[in-house]
């Protein structure tokens, strides 16, 4: 259970010091200067990215109570009084020892700019901002990035893969491998790495969790345990991840619409593609041959860029070479 500045166990005394510990932070809150007591900033994806986003970070000093996210479709710096709009956290977990705080940003306008900062009692974050997904029937291109399971685990690579990613900013990256993590170290220094995929302009690339959905990566990235998630990723095409080679049933498909472009992607199968999918995306497969419109990773590559546009998918090597490229069916 994570800290209450307010519990009533806590002495006199400290509810003294934390009155005036929050008188202070209010003043702060007004200093652009202060150190925020903030860090490990990550945005997720939500399965209704077009009016919401997911907002997560690690609190590592001041007080839990004061914390509240201030946004707006206009940028005010770290200016919070000017800021139009704010939140408090929606979910907390102290996990892998660390103190993990989330605010799901909910009735967003669709395709729009959000400017935002995490103020509390000790000082204010970097501005950052996202861009939420648009919900119209125009074709909107999208472009992402896949992640090796390799790469994200080892430092070096990763760090090359961040680098491009603040250099190159896409849509969402889409993080295969991170079950393998178990280590509180192991988890600080991947926070610690995908802090430099925040470019000097504050720009927050949402990520995807693909593959088994552990108890670290519940409670780190704020998701549910569930073996499917689905993210429409515009009108005209949707994102299905999938664990343990669960295939969806019927009454999932039943649910799906029939008029999208449809990407699964799981990370070990050597099932045949769901006749309800257009492409099936594999992490690494374990027959000989692929079924067709399915696309097995390449193990040689740290990332591979996915481009969704004029109704074609396109992957392209790190090195900008088309590796394999499919058309929707009109």
């Amino acid at each position: 259970m994570l800290r209450n500045c307010y519990c009533k166990y806590y002495s006199y005394l400290r509810k003294i010091l934390a009155f005036f510990a929050l008188l202070s932070g209010i003043f702060s809150l007004f200093i652009t200067s202060a150190p925020a007591a903030t860090q490990y900033y990550r945005l997720i994806l939500t399965e209704m990215p077009t009016t919401s986003m997911r907002i997560g970070w690690a609190l590592i000093g001041g007080c839990p109570d004061t914390q509240r996210i201030y946004y707006d479709t206009i940028d005010h710096g770290q200016d919070t009084s000017a800021y139009a709009f704010q939140a408090s956290f929606t979910a907390s977990f102290f996990h892998q020892d660390m103190e993990n705080y989330f605010c799901q940003l909910e009735g967003l306008q669709p395709d729009t700019r959000y400017y935002f900062v995490i103020a509390e009692d000790q000082g204010i974050s970097p501005r950052m901002w996202f861009t939420t997904f648009p919900n119209t029937r125009a074709v909107h291109p999208w472009k992402a990035y896949w992640c090796s399971p390799d790469s994200i685990e080892t430092t070096l690579p990763r760090k090359q893969i961040y680098q491009q990613i603040s250099h190159r900013p896409v849509d969402f990256v889409l993080i295969d491998g991170l079950s393998r993590l178990q280590t509180d170290e192991g988890w600080r220094q991947w926070f610690q790495d995908w802090q430099s995929s925040i470019p000097k302009n504050g720009q927050m690339v949402p990520i995807v969790i693909a593959g088994n959905i552990t108890a670290d990566i519940q409670y780190l990235f704020n998701l549910s345990s569930e073996p499917i998630h689905t993210y429409p990723l515009t009108s005209e095409s949707a994102l299905i991840t999938i664990a343990d080679k669960r295939m969806p049933g019927k009454r999932f498909w039943k649910k799906t619409p029939s008029d999208i472009f449809t990407l699964l992607h799981t990370s070990v199968s050597n099932r045949a593609l769901p006749p309800q999918a257009d492409v099936a995306l594999f992490s690494s497969f374990a027959e000989a041959a692929l079924p067709p419109n399915t696309f097995e990773f390449p193990t040689d590559f740290p990332f591979v860029e996915m481009i969704w546009e004029e109704g074609r998918l396109r992957m392209q090597s790190p090195q900008q070479k088309t590796l394999w490229e499919v058309y929707a069916t009109p």
